[in-house]
């Protein structure tokens, strides 16, 4: 089996599991990085020997060299086609995944997210920057929102076939009602909510992560400038206001509590609250 054979049966394999369009582009690519190293390696190897050096390869030769997640999608975009295309399959599981380092997100104060509002003069940026924020939304749900996702009489957006394919439920905030009405105004439900101007196709992602770096240096904020750093500076405020967990994590698309429980981390006026109390405690009356 050539490697133009094998990629088109690895989208055979992904379609009938009914693996996203970015999934099957992203395990596509990396297995054809595969492909072409293989090519240069000394004949005679195993299978699961090349996968190795060529994840070796990536995370400490490779120029510059990949993150521990970016070599952990490619061993899974491997394995998944060494299991599920390889005649005989071939099993991966002696190549362990690598420890990846566990950064905590870095919300912003309400005061920061109040000065980059204020200092948002595009009304369609600034709507589509508050609907991050108060929804807590990824990047792709953005993208694919439409104007029938939007239940003003309910105050949700429907997000639909999120990350996982998984459809829910965000809250849609009285304060920006009118402004999306308005926004919407002469568009179809099934048109895209945010789009550029003169198009019917939604933004790109590199446009939508331009527009929430532009908002934060202007309003100066320190850190990292992305749109996903509206959704994990939603979460940590949801939390720091007492909003229940399930909530908070049906509100973000999250299969498993662990994950949502990374905010309660985050939260860090909970604990700067608490830095005296133990102080208080042990004084001498």
């Amino acid at each position: 089996m050539n490697s133009h054979d094998a990629i088109d049966q690895l989208r055979d394999a992904m379609k009938v599991r009914n693996y996203s369009d970015s999934t099957a582009s992203n395990y596509t690519r990396l297995v054809n990085g595969f492909f072409e190293f293989v090519k240069g390696q000394p004949t005679g190897q195993t299978f699961p020997e090349y996968v190795k050096a060529y994840i070796l390869r990536l995370r400490y030769f490779k120029r510059p060299t990949w993150s521990a997640s970016s070599v952990n999608l490619c061993r899974d975009a491997i394995a998944f086609f060494a299991a599920n295309v390889m005649n005989p399959p071939v099993s991966l599981k002696d190549i362990p995944r690598m420890k990846e380092p566990k950064a905590l997100p870095e919300p912003m104060t309400t005061e920061e997210i109040q000065t980059i509002f204020a200092h948002e003069n595009n009304r369609k940026h600034l709507l589509m920057l508050q609907v991050a924020y108060y929804g807590c939304v990824r990047l792709g749900d953005l993208m694919r929102m439409k104007v029938k996702d939007v239940r003003f009489d309910r105050g949700l957006i429907h997000i639909i076939q999120g990350k996982g394919k998984k459809d829910r439920l965000i809250p849609f905030p009285d304060c920006i009602h009118d402004v999306m009405k308005a926004h919407i105004t002469g568009l179809n439900s099934d048109d895209y909510v945010f789009t550029p101007s003169g198009s019917k196709n939604p933004y790109p992602k590199r446009t939508i992560q331009k527009i929430a770096e532009n908002a934060c240096r202007r309003a100066e904020i320190v850190g990292r400038w992305n749109i996903h750093r509206f959704r994990h500076t939603g979460a940590t405020h949801l939390v720091q206001n007492g909003v229940n967990l399930r909530i908070i994590q049906d509100i973000l698309g999250h299969a498993s509590p662990k994950t949502t429980m990374l905010y309660t981390r985050v939260a860090a006026s909970d604990i700067s609250n608490m830095r005296n109390v133990l102080v208080e405690a042990t004084k001498v009356s």
